[in-house]
């Protein structure tokens, strides 16, 4: 009897070693397909060559707006030029203009902020690995740009704020941003979404570090275009951002993996069924199939809104 129970025994043992052993196994084999692809720094990985491609094309547009470099040089201003010093004094303090000061622009303080299509469309359309590669090569653009400050919300039935304007977007950002996109909302709110980044946006201009109630923002919209608000509403909130001097650029994310393009989505209007894409209620977007393509395209959009940041700080 003893030795059934110490055999007994035994089996539970292994039995429980099996068990941890396959715990373990299942364990690697998670962390393995987490690593596969899914961290941020290999989604900047894969982007980098056209994340500098756009960074490049957008440094032609996007001006700098604040001076922060000092130069020389006169006869009052913020700080000594130590190389005018000396022949100042061996010239018997006749040559006087050895101070320095900001007078050219420099940096750049533009707001952008990324909103992302959270929503369950996203993951039917299979629009979901071209979303986190978009936001990936856009926010690595930017951030090489040092573009100014840099916000990325999430958007679907309500509106999360997942980096905020306030922080530097990092490796440790990306990866909240990663975490947080699950393409599962049911609905998607253009209109509460563009309701809550105007807000948003108003906000930050006010209390924004550099103060200054003129500071360029855009929205830049990631999306598969599809979505339950009228027509109307999305209309009304995109004209009242345009009031709120905040230019809106969507991306509409057309997977090549997805049977049915954008192109061939069709809305009932007036009577009759007509493509989305004749009455889509955004004036900018851009269908995005392939991210190779991306620069150029959104070059283009943002060069007409740098177009119309000019003309309105001129009037």
């Amino acid at each position: 009897m003893a030795d059934e129970d110490e055999q007994e025994e035994k089996l539970f043992a292994k039995f429980d070693e099996n068990v941890e052993e396959t715990r373990r196994q299942i364990e690697v084999i998670s962390t393995q397909s987490e690593d596969d692809g899914t961290s941020w720094a290999q989604q900047e990985a894969r982007v980098a060559p056209i994340s500098l491609q756009l960074c490049e094309q957008l440094r032609l547009i996007l001006e700098p707006t604040q001076a922060a470099r000092l130069r020389g040089d006169y006869r009052t201003g913020k700080r000594l030029n130590m190389r005018k010093v000396i022949p100042y004094i061996a010239s018997q303090f006749r040559k006087d203009k050895i101070w320095l000061r900001r007078t050219q622009p420099s940096k750049r303080t533009y707001q952008i902020l990324v909103a992302v299509d959270d929503s369950e469309s996203m993951a039917e359309a299979r629009a979901g690995s071209l979303a986190i590669e978009s936001v990936a090569l856009v926010t690595r653009a930017l951030t090489l740009l040092e573009v100014g400050q840099l916000g990325v919300i999430s958007f679907g039935a309500s509106t999360r704020i997942i980096h905020p304007f306030d922080q530097p977007f990092s490796e440790a950002a990306g990866s909240k941003v990663l975490a947080s996109l699950k393409f599962d909302q049911k609905v998607t709110n253009f209109g509460r979404m563009l309701e809550d980044s105007v807000a948003l946006m108003n906000g930050s201009r006010v209390t924004s570090s550099h103060g200054n109630p003129d500071t360029a923002q855009l929205l830049l919209i990631l999306s598969d275009g599809q979505t339950q608000t009228r027509s109307e509403i999305v209309k009304a909130a995109v004209r009242t951002a345009r009031a709120s001097r905040i230019f809106i650029v969507f991306l509409v994310l057309d997977s090549m993996d997805n049977k049915y393009s954008f192109y061939d989505v069709l809305v009932y209007e007036k009577g009759r069924m007509k493509p989305l894409v004749e009455s889509f209620p955004f004036p900018f977007f851009l269908v995005v199939r392939d991210l190779a393509t991306l620069p150029s395209a959104l070059a283009t959009a943002l060069r007409q809104w740098f177009e119309l940041v000019t003309a309105d700080a001129a009037h």
